[in-house]
């Protein structure tokens, strides 16, 4: 019951940041422009992001399965898959609640220990940290010019004026760290003991054998051509959602990486699926290259649009699909045993 009522009140505090940041971006606007551009869009170029960002994830699941083999488990790939996808979904609840809902879906469906499968999310989620750096350099290179005043500012409004505040921080939380330190190495006889302790133990050793599962992969180019088809993908879904509205079909290709630099960097914010920040960074972006925000915020809801109802359609179905991929299992394995 606790757990339920602090899952609410994530669900709730997470929902109102996300629409109070969308209402900043809507409250000056022509709501009814709006509309019009919206219901004017070409859903052609939609439903070709929403086929791209689906490709997207199946390759993800590709690649998630090359990390967990060297673990010393097989999963079978429309698992992995539907896994992926009720992850995805389970953002929509509460933010970064996917990765933990879809190790415990596969866990649940291939035996796999879950910890070992966390430990794998972190090493990919590592691994597309280092790669959304990558094309956040590679677009300020051939966007220098237009671009580094807005991630100037950007970056600037976060740390502005608290840098005092962060020192201080700072200090608090070494200090506390050594505190906790000598506490924890007076008492560590008795805490080993615990059968809390015992099982902590047991879930970080997972943990970091699901982390050397980098180190293990039989094949490291082909996960490197998962990575880059996977991120290409995800540029090519923000791309196409360009000849959606009149306003933004000029765009170039390079334009395009900027755009999905913006919108990736919403989609990291604490609300769910990015709701309210991806529209607001990916308007802000988009009048650096001359689009009106009135277009800027059609552009953002028709590609947030699309793939939050591939999310949802996929998702949903994917949880359909467990009893019967479930049943299918049982009815082989006494096949077999037979």
């Amino acid at each position: 019951m606790k757990n339920y009522i602090e899952n609410t009140l994530k669900f709730i505090l997470f929902l109102a940041l996300g629409c109070f940041v969308l209402w900043l971006a809507l409250k000056d606007q022509d709501l009814e422009m709006l509309g019009n551009r919206i219901k004017g869009a070409n859903f052609y170029w939609a439903g070709l992001s929403m086929l791209i960002g689906f490709s997207a994830h199946v390759l993800r699941a590709f690649r998630w399965n090359m990390l967990i083999e060297p673990l010393g488990y097989k999963a079978h790939i429309k698992n992995t898959t539907i896994s992926v996808f009720i992850g995805y979904l389970a953002n929509f609840a509460i933010p970064r609640l996917g990765e933990v809902t879809r190790c415990a879906v596969l866990s649940k469906n291939e035996t796999i220990p879950f910890n070992k499968l966390v430990g794998s999310v972190f090493v990919e989620r590592v691994i597309d940290l280092i790669t959304l750096l990558l094309v956040i350099v590679f677009t300020l290179l051939i966007q220098f010019d237009l671009l580094k005043d807005f991630f100037m500012k950007f970056f600037n409004e976060k740390v502005e004026g608290k840098l005092n505040s962060v020192y201080f921080l700072l200090i608090v939380a070494a200090i506390s760290f050594v505190l906790i330190v000598i506490i924890l190495y007076t008492l560590r006889e008795k805490l080993m003991e615990h059968h809390l302790a015992i099982k902590i133990k047991t879930f970080i050793i997972g943990l970091l054998e699901g982390m050397k599962s980098i180190r293990s992969l039989k094949n490291i180019p082909l996960f490197l051509l998962y990575t880059f088809l996977i991120w290409i993908l995800y540029w090519g879904m923000t791309y196409v959602c360009f000849f959606s509205i009149a306003g933004t079909s000029h765009l170039s290709v390079a334009a395009g990486f900027a755009v999905f630099v913006a919108g990736a960097l919403g989609m990291t914010a604490p609300v769910q699926g990015g709701i309210g920040t991806f529209h607001a960074l990916t308007m802000q972006l988009l009048l650096l290259y001359g689009v009106s925000e009135t277009d800027g915020l059609a552009y953002a809801f028709v590609t947030h649009g699309a793939q939050s109802v591939m999310v949802v359609i996929v998702g949903f179905v994917s949880i359909l699909l467990i009893p019967i991929f479930q049943n299918k299992k049982i009815k082989n394995d006494t096949t077999g045993t037979n």
